[in-house]
């Protein structure tokens, strides 16, 4: 990984928020970032849990805003199961992706 994503890695994962996040979902590889006009507008984290079934959780560093969303592409296009502005633990565990798409959780 490249110094700014190193960088990003180590400020933004210790985040109590992102930390739940990668526990729920131990799929997470990582932090990933999107740019634009040569600096980092947003910081993510997201998720595969089955074909077509996603979790995101996404920073934008802009307004310090945090979006969780569960979408599930298996009813059409950018079908979204959930979608919460500045959640906290407990709306991540009362909207968890598995339970919401009723997938076997995986021990």
């Amino acid at each position: 990984m490249n110094l700014c994503g190193d960088h990003l890695e180590e400020k933004y994962v210790p985040l109590p928020i992102i930390q739940h996040f990668m526990q729920l979902y131990p799929e997470t590889t990582g932090l990933g970032y999107s740019t634009g006009m040569y600096q980092v507008q947003k910081v993510f984290a997201d998720a595969m849990l089955a074909e077509k079934i996603f979790v995101r959780l996404e920073i934008d560093l802009r307004d310090s805003s945090i979006i969780y969303s569960c979408s599930n592409h298996n009813k059409g296009d950018d079908f979204l199961v959930s979608y919460i502005t500045n959640p906290t633990v407990n709306d991540l565990d009362s909207n968890n992706c598995r339970t919401l798409n009723n997938l076997i959780l995986e021990k």
